[in-house]
């Protein structure tokens, strides 16, 4: 088994600054090229970057309450819990789109596909740090991390794990070329967003059996369910997601069967 070990110093920081810098700037453009006039996409993509930092903190609070150390720097630097930014988001956008008179279902159709690009960024700098960290494993890419991650982070040292940052990374890469194919094709406003809470919940669902850190029990339910935080929170994204794509499915067949105007 090949066991190799892995430090990025000052990698996180670069990696994070990377995804939300690509992720603003490709939703940006998208939205653009949609008709969104650059003050308004200024506008949201401020909104988007605030939200999602707040949501991020409030979520890692209550799932790790003992984390909460607003006198440490540690605590404003870190990048939170990513479920918790993309709740924040998600709500702003549509409150923010609603009051600039903008398509809701046009800003959300932009993001997506940007989101799923930045966090191939995010887990890889997830990967960089040694947090996020997975099972241990007997398989031949098993990695192991330094003593300097394992002191940061809490990652075991000198056990190979599953690299579950990188297979989230390349599973949210496919996901983001998947979108822009969507996109393409899209029939109705906001089945792009639809699209990706779906494939990202099921993504998510997933790698998460493959993640050893803790990961918090928001009262008890881990422990009565066996399902974490995430999954628990990917299964309402999958249901969300498909009761839209049913909602739009719907009024596209209702807009096809309407009477048109006569020759």
């Amino acid at each position: 088994m090949i066991c190799a070990t892995f430090s990025f110093p000052g990698a996180y920081n670069c990696l994070m600054a990377a995804a939300v810098f690509i992720a603003l700037r490709t939703g940006y453009a998208s939205a653009i090229r949609q008709g969104v006039s650059p003050r308004d996409g200024l506008w949201l993509a401020l909104v988007t970057v605030a939200s999602g930092y707040v949501g991020s903190k409030l979520m890692m609070c209550i799932t790790y309450p003992a984390l909460f150390q607003p006198t440490h720097m540690d605590f404003w630097l870190s990048a939170g819990t990513f479920y918790g930014g993309l709740v924040g988001a998600l709500l702003s956008l549509q409150i923010a789109a609603y009051l600039k008179r903008i398509s809701v279902g046009l800003v959300l159709d932009a993001a997506a596909p940007a989101l799923a690009l930045g966090q191939v960024f995010g887990r890889t700098a997830c990967f960089a740090a040694g947090c996020c960290w997975g099972t241990a494993t007997d398989v031949c890419w098993g990695v192991c991390f330094s003593r300097e991650q394992c002191r940061d982070t809490g990652v075991p040292f000198g056990v190979a794990l599953h690299p579950v940052q990188i297979y989230e990374a390349a599973l949210c890469l496919v996901l983001y070329w998947w979108l822009r194919s969507v996109a393409i094709k899209r029939r109705m406003k906001g089945s792009v967003a639809s699209s990706y809470l779906v494939a990202y919940g099921v993504v998510r669902f997933n790698t998460e059996w493959f993640r050893d850190d803790p990961r918090g029990d928001v009262c008890g339910l881990t422990s009565l369910i066996g399902l974490s935080t995430s999954q628990m929170i990917s299964i309402l994204l999958i249901s969300a997601g498909l009761i839209a794509n049913a909602s739009l499915a719907h009024r596209a067949r209702q807009t096809a069967s309407a009477p048109g105007d006569g020759p």
